[in-house]
C-alpha cells in the first residue's frame, strides 16, 4: 500500500489544488451513482485488560482480520453519501507483560486465528478536499455503523462504531476509480463479552487502524 502511493506521488504532477465545485481539468464523472469492492487489512487495540493469579496484567484483543466489502454511494466529485458493508474474521491476541528490573517486559503474543466472525455496516460521508492537478483527488471520509462480533458456533454482540479516514482516489477511466486509503475507528463497547474473559478482567473501548484498497464503477 506504501509503495503504492509513493509511485503516485513520483509520477503525478505536484500542484494541488483545493476542492470547491468543479476546477478547470476536473474530470467529468458520469453518473451520480457508483458501487465497488473492497479490500482491507484491519488492526484493533486492547479490548480487555486485566491481571493473572501471579499479578502479571494480561491484554486481549481482536487480531488483524481482512475485510472484504461492497459498498455504494451517491454523488459526484464533491459531496457524496453512501452504505458500506465489510465482514472478515478476526483472531483472537493474548499477550502478558511482567515487572523486572528494566520495567515492563511484554511476553509472547499468542493468537488464535479465526475466533470470531465481523460483519461491519456503515453509513458514509466524504467530501474532496483536495486535487492534485490532472490527477488523483484526496477525500475526506466520516461514518458510522453497526458491528456484529459472532464467537465460533454462538450468539454474537452488536456494537456501535465510528470511524474518520483519508483516501486517494484515481480515475482509471470515465467510469472505473480506484482508490486507496486509510481509517481511524473507535468503538465504545467492548467486541468481547464478559463471559467469554477470566474472572476480574475488565472490557474496554476499542481503536482500530485500518488500510484499504477500493474498486468501484459509477453508472
Amino acid at each position: 500500500m506504501r509503495i503504492l502511493l509513493f509511485g503516485l506521488c513520483l509520477i503525478t504532477p505536484p500542484a494541488i489544488q483545493g476542492q470547491k465545485g468543479g476546477g478547470a481539468g476536473d474530470p467529468a464523472l458520469p453518473g451520480r451513482w457508483a458501487a465497488g469492492i473492497s479490500l482491507g487489512s484491519w488492526s484493533f487495540g486492547d479490548a480487555s485488560t486485566g491481571t493473572d493469579g501471579e499479578g502479571n496484567r494480561l491484554r486481549f484483543r481482536p487480531y488483524r482480520p481482512t475485510m472484504w466489502g461492497l459498498a455504494a454511494h451517491i454523488g459526484r466529485s464533491g459531496f457524496r453519501a453512501g452504505l458500506a458493508a465489510r465482514v472478515g474474521d478476526p483472531g483472537l491476541a493474548a499477550q502478558g507483560e511482567e515487572v523486572s528490573e528494566s520495567g515492563l517486559v511484554s511476553g509472547p503474543l499468542l493468537v488464535y486465528d479465526g475466533a470470531y466472525r465481523l460483519v461491519a455496516l456503515t453509513v458514509m460521508v466524504s467530501e474532496r478536499i483536495a486535487r492534485v492537478h490532472g490527477g488523483p483527488s484526496i477525500r475526506g471520509v466520516l461514518g458510522f455503523g453497526l458491528e456484529r462480533w459472532t464467537p465460533a458456533g454462538e450468539s454474537g454482540k452488536t456494537i456501535g462504531a465510528a470511524l474518520a479516514g483519508v483516501g486517494l482516489e484515481i480515475q482509471l477511466s470515465r467510469r472505473w476509480v480506484g482508490t486507496v486509503g486509510g481509517e481511524v475507528g473507535y468503538t465504545p463497547a467492548s467486541p468481547f463479552q464478559g463471559r467469554h474473559l477470566p474472572s476480574g478482567f475488565r472490557t474496554t473501548g476499542t481503536w482500530r487502524r485500518a488500510l484499504t484498497a477500493a474498486l468501484e464503477r459509477r453508472f
